[in-house]
């Protein structure tokens, strides 16, 4: 049986610092862009959050869930999203749990948000102790769902600032302060 070494793996070698400089107290431009590409997935999963809530054949105690996991990525509760369920230019900005409670009480409609060309427009830089703040953009289309089919009702340009702070994790028995990377507002630029 063959064994694995990391020590002739500079890359395997590299994302072991780079987990490891996850306690330091700045961040090396790997490890950032390591932490930006993660903020995009949590957008992903954020406008997976969505349809779940919006959808009524979802059993409520699993939107529950989803809607604390959607609570979670998001930098404080008072953080807003612009968000619109027309065809027309109308949009809302809501506080995020507010608008989860709109999504889970039905005063939405059931919708897909379909995002792309996630990329950083502002990457993260360290703006104050234990801080790096930055901002990403990317084209967001929302459809309606209808049986038989879906209806695009707009898309829009947006942007969504992203937050790199310091947290108090639980490893076991012991407590260790990481990075842990969270969403701010979300917002339309056209």
């Amino acid at each position: 049986m063959d064994s694995i070494s990391l020590q002739g793996d500079s890359a395997a070698k590299q994302e072991m610092e780079t987990i490891y400089q996850f306690e330091n107290d700045t961040l090396s431009p790997a490890a950032l862009r390591a932490f930006e590409v993660r903020a995009a997935q949590m957008l992903q999963d954020v406008a997976d959050y969505i349809q779940l809530l919006s959808d009524p054949s979802i059993e409520h105690s699993f939107k529950i869930q989803a809607k604390q996991m959607m609570l979670d990525v998001f930098t404080e509760p008072g953080n807003t999203v612009d968000f619109s369920a027309s065809a027309n230019e109308q949009s809302l900005k809501m506080e995020i749990g507010q608008f989860a409670d709109s999504l889970l009480t039905g005063r939405l409609p059931v919708v897909k948000i379909e995002l792309k060309n996630v990329q950083p427009s502002q990457n993260l830089q360290f703006t104050r102790h234990k801080i790096y703040e930055g901002q990403l953009t990317f084209q967001q289309t929302t459809y309606r769902i209808y049986k038989p089919g879906n209806i695009r009702l707009n898309g829009y340009r947006m942007k969504a600032d992203i937050t790199l702070k310091r947290v108090t994790k639980e490893f076991g028995s012991t407590t260790k302060d990481v990075w842990k990377v969270f969403l701010g507002n979300i917002e339309r630029t056209d």
